[in-house]
């Protein structure tokens, strides 16, 4: 697939969370929304999944609010799988073209996430604007992405879908949204309330976010990416909601963790054009081997699993934690002090390669998945280790069901 967009700087935009905030959105562009029907994207979450309540309430209201409250026309599509395929993207782009829809909105998972995200990179119109509305964690995580994540039903592996030319400039809590329509493609993400509309979030499952935040700040350093870092405060006062908050009271800490997922999931790197060919390590080893190896592991999960295997790879190349910048220096002695890994952490492999070393098969599967890839992100050397130290371990028990990327 490459993209037909041209040479176009897209803009990633977080609002700030809410109901009021969303309807505000919407009023705000009632003009430009009015023009063209409106493709809504929603989730059909599995039945096991633990957050299909909070998800369909989220696909609800945004219809509600788009078709009743504003009367906007929209044409509705649904996904339900685990990862968006190019036949999906192939039969919504023939369903736009078809009923002349002119803006992308998108409520759910990470999968619906990344739907809407290919068909605006492959939209004849570069400006068509696009509004992400995740209900999961793990739709915070595909949202903050540059790229889009593809299953390729033939290699059973995850492909990026490349924007070539494009570049993406990010910014947090900003209100110079659709203004540049026209010129810019801008992708906004407007998180509804936390409470009621997002899958909710035990200490168990933000220490698992942590992870992964971890994972990916982690990962960056051991490139030396020369990528903008996090806001530093957020980090702070994150850091300090986690160790300092009551199990029984979240709703702060999880609002903060959800800013500070969406905005590391910025910092991951594709190995496309623009990305100076480096994809990040844990971005080659999530598209590898899920869903071949580790099909019942949610993405977020399994880059959270990564933390024990960088941190070796950081402390073996004489990069040694100790001079790491303050704020992730912070996020790894949390890592030491908590358990090594959450128990759903650790993923669950298909049952075809119980009995087997997961690290060599799953360093055997990336290296026969090179024809797809072209070449190794990394060197197979500290694939190799950071498998080893963070799935050797891994487990053959039932995690919590979950089909959201």
């Amino acid at each position: 697939m490459t993209s037909t967009s041209g040479h176009a700087l897209q803009k990633l935009v977080l609002q700030s969370g809410g109901v009021s905030s969303f309807r505000q959105l919407i009023q705000s562009h009632l003009d430009t929304l009015r023009q063209a029907p409106i493709l809504l994207i929603s989730s059909h979450p599995a039945e096991a999944s633990k957050s299909v309540r909070q998800v369909g309430d989220a696909c609800q209201f945004a219809k509600f609010t788009l078709a009743q409250q504003f009367g906007l026309r929209t044409v509705d599509t649904y996904l339900s799988s685990a990862f968006a395929t190019v036949q999906d993207v192939e039969q919504r782009l023939e369903l736009m073209q078809r009923t002349g829809a002119a803006s992308i909105v998108v409520v759910g998972s990470g999968a619906a996430m990344d739907l809407g995200k290919t068909l605006q990179s492959k939209s004849s119109t570069v400006s068509t604007p696009l509004l992400l509305v995740p209900a999961t964690y793990g739709a915070v995580l595909a949202s903050g992405a540059s790229h889009s994540l593809l299953l390729d039903s033939v290699e059973e592996k995850l492909v990026t879908y490349p924007k070539q030319s494009k570049t993406v400039e990010a910014s947090w809590d900003h209100h110079d949204d659709m203004q540049d329509i026209g010129n810019v493609a801008t992708t906004i993400v407007a998180p509804l309330d936390g409470n009621k509309f997002m899958e909710k979030g035990d200490y168990q499952c933000l220490s698992i976010i942590l992870h992964a935040i971890a994972a990916i700040l982690l990962d960056t350093a051991t490139q030396q990416s020369t990528k903008h870092a996090l806001h530093s405060t957020l980090v702070d006062s994150t850091l300090k909601l986690l160790v300092s908050t009551k199990t029984s009271d979240l709703t702060e800490a999880t609002e903060s963790v959800q800013s500070l997922l969406f905005q590391s999931a910025t910092l991951l790197s594709y190995g496309l054009p623009g990305d100076t060919n480096d994809r990040s390590i844990t971005m080659a080893l999530l598209a590898s081997l899920l869903p071949t190896i580790f099909p019942q592991t949610h993405p977020t999960t399994f880059i959270a699993s990564l933390v024990p295997g960088l941190v070796q790879v950081l402390k073996s190349n004489g990069n040694t934690t100790t001079s790491l910048p303050p704020q992730l220096q912070q996020l790894v002695n949390i890592m030491e002090q908590a358990p090594q890994q959450p128990i759903q952490c650790l993923p669950k492999v298909h049952e075809q390669y119980e009995g087997f070393s997961i690290p060599d098969m799953a360093l055997s599967c990336i290296e026969a998945n090179q024809e797809i890839w072209n070449c190794l992100d990394a060197d197979t050397n500290i694939l190799l280790q950071v498998l080893q130290h963070s799935l050797a371990n891994t487990t053959n028990k039932q995690p919590p069901k979950n089909s959201y990327s």
